[in-house]
């Protein structure tokens, strides 16, 4: 099973209903950053659970980003302008509650992330949560079952796992 599908599974949310929830004047906001390790955009199933969690969580606005990713934009490059955005929404006078999730990989540059800015600057508006969704990811390939679990999770693929253990090495 899937990370997301895991997460789907354990939060219990409804069949989804409607891709996007309107409100007035959100009172709660999360950045969703996703994608494939680093160097694919989200996937349609990140895209289904960010839709998902918008049907369940209406208080909630949900952003989904999709960083620069690699080999176009080496990681120092996208994390600064990650870094640049999270000072942006932080400095913000909006009382809205931000807060940040990540899945996967995404999972460390959101914690990565947050730890570098409030770092920088230990003053600055701290985010109403972090949610790391874990990755299930061993780039070193050596898992026998790695082979059986691919036909049944379609977030877990040797040859994308293969394009993402080279693309790590050579950065």
């Amino acid at each position: 099973m899937s990370s997301l599908n895991a997460i789907k599974t354990k939060l219990k949310l409804p069949p989804l209903r409607s891709l996007f929830v309107v409100t007035s004047s959100p009172s709660r906001r999360i950045y969703y950053i996703a994608g494939d390790s680093f160097c694919m955009p989200p996937f349609s199933e990140h895209r289904a659970f960010s839709a998902e969690l918008s049907g369940k969580l209406l208080r909630f606005t949900i952003n989904l980003i999709s960083p620069p990713f690699a080999p176009h934009s080496p990681a120092p490059v996208t994390f600064s302008r990650l870094v640049q955005l999270f000072n942006t929404l932080m400095a913000s006078k909006s009382d809205e509650i931000i807060s940040f999730a990540g899945d996967s990989s995404r999972e460390n540059l959101v914690l990565s992330l947050v730890l570098h800015a409030l770092k920088e600057d230990p003053t600055m508006r701290y985010p109403g949560s972090i949610m790391p969704i874990p990755p299930v990811v061993d780039l070193r390939l050596t898992n026998p079952k790695i082979n059986d679990v691919e036909s049944k999770d379609s977030e877990l693929r040797r040859n994308i796992e293969e394009k993402t253990a080279k693309s790590c090495a050579d950065s």
